[in-house]
């Protein structure tokens, strides 16, 4: 068995989620301190296209594979809060940065963000991914990098968000189009990079101060 913390070789799925979760957090931190206003814009472009990304790729990867081992609770739940997660970074996308109520907004889809990340890493992945043979945990943390690559850059809550086929098709539809889009924005660089190995420091869970969830 392979787990979040173990030495063995290969990927691990719940290393490669925490890079995402952790790149989000360090994110939004770096925003609520960053003084330039091109910079912060840049910043937010980058939330929002780590935040699209992750919870597609997610999606169409390791929500499938909770269902598959019988979870399938778990599953809608999560996907059931991604829904909300997208309407909300939805009205970021299209809101004016600089807008009286844009921090509002962002700090909305933000503290969505966090509050449903820190039920996965507590709740969830860390025991499913205990339960997966070495390989399957490998191949799973394959899938959803590989997924990270073909998925919307941008939140689409209209989409469908069920991980089946149309899921797939429609994100790799929509995502040439995103990636136009992106042309025109601005963005910095991640702290956290993938691919991640199990057991690697730099995948544990971060903490965020949750005096920076307040708008």
């Amino acid at each position: 068995m392979s787990s979040a913390t173990s030495s063995d070789s290969g990927l691990d799925t719940y290393s490669e989620i925490l890079i995402d979760h952790n790149n989000v957090k360090d994110l939004f931190a770096r925003y609520k301190h960053e003084a330039n206003p091109k910079t912060k814009e840049a910043i937010v472009n980058t939330i929002i296209r780590e935040i699209a990304v992750h919870g597609e790729a997610e999606e169409v990867s390791v929500y499938n594979e909770l269902e598959a081992k019988g979870k399938q609770g778990e599953s809608q739940h999560f996907r059931h809060e991604h829904q909300e997660l997208e309407e909300a970074l939805y009205e970021v996308d299209k809101s004016n940065f600089g807008a009286p109520d844009f921090d509002q907004k962002l700090t909305k889809a933000i503290s969505i963000f966090v509050n449903h990340g820190t039920e996965e890493e507590k709740d969830v992945f860390p025991d499913f991914v205990k339960k997966l043979t070495t390989e399957e945990n490998h191949k799973l943390a394959e899938k959803f990098i590989e997924m990270r690559k073909l998925v919307p850059t941008h939140p689409h809550p209209s989409a469908p968000q069920h991980g089946k086929a149309i899921h797939k098709l429609t994100g790799a539809a929509t995502r040439p189009l995103d990636k136009i889009f992106d042309l025109a924005r601005d963005y910095v660089d991640l702290k956290y990079q993938h691919p991640a190995k199990p057991g690697d420091p730099g995948t544990q869970p971060q903490d965020i101060d949750p005096a920076l969830l307040r708008a």
